[in-house]
């Protein structure tokens, strides 16, 4: 029920002006570059301890050797 109010109210914003849809518009643009830079921030660096580095001739000889 809410998804559809909110849609009519966003849908009557926009046809009663384009101009007055630019603000919710730049408000979400900001939004997600704030979310963008905060998770670009907070990404850690894993070092792979521990993580063989095989070829793929490797890598499939041991998956075909293994199921059989």
């Amino acid at each position: 029920m809410h998804v559809i109010a909110g849609a009519v109210g966003i849908s009557a914003l926009v046809m009663a002006s384009a101009e007055a849809f630019t603000l919710p518009k730049l408000a979400g643009a900001v939004c997600l570059i704030w979310l963008g830079f905060k998770t670009w921030n907070e990404a850690e660096i894993v070092d792979p301890i521990g993580v063989e580095i095989a070829g793929v001739r490797g890598h499939f000889g041991k998956t075909l050797l293994s199921k059989r």
